[in-house]
């Protein structure tokens, strides 16, 4: 990474789904919200801590892959008035902006922050927005059942 603006995201830190959003830590990301008109988490933060939400919209979506199997909408919501192939929607990959840029890989993230965000109009500071965008059965679990956050594990 060479911008110089930026802190490094710390592997310390851990990636963890919880059952409770009161016991989310804190860290530099855990103030995201969720926005559904969009089925997105989004957080807004300074520069400086880009890396940190790079790498935590990343491991919320790979994390949100595992959890296919457990967390089918039709065992979520089971007594709703819906019938269960009401329930089977298609699944599209997740999609990770940085201020409207699509972001594929690390790759782009770097080549986003060292092109456009290297230049002096932007400092440590400055405000920019994650929107990780994700599937409604995904939305609902991270609106409901598991709530993600960054900790360092106590040895």
């Amino acid at each position: 990474m060479i911008n110089k603006n930026l802190i490094q995201y710390d592997k310390k830190y851990r990636f963890f789904f919880l059952e409770e959003k009161s016991d989310i830590s804190s860290h530099p990301v855990a103030n995201y919200y969720m926005k559904p008109s969009d089925l997105s988490i989004n957080v807004i933060i300074s520069l400086k801590w880009a890396d940190w939400a790079y790498n935590f919209f990343k491991l919320i979506s790979e994390n949100l892959l595992e959890l296919e199997d457990d967390y089918r909408l039709e065992n979520l919501i089971s007594n709703s008035i819906h019938s269960n192939s009401e329930l089977l929607l298609n699944e599209h990959e997740h999609e990770l902006y940085m201020d409207d840029e699509l972001i594929n890989d690390y790759d782009s993230f770097k080549n986003i922050i060292n092109g456009d965000y290297s230049i002096e109009l932007f400092e440590a500071n400055s405000k920019i927005h994650f929107k990780l965008k994700v599937n409604l059965r995904e939305y609902f679990i991270l609106e409901n059942f598991a709530f993600p956050t960054l900790a360092v594990l106590d040895k």
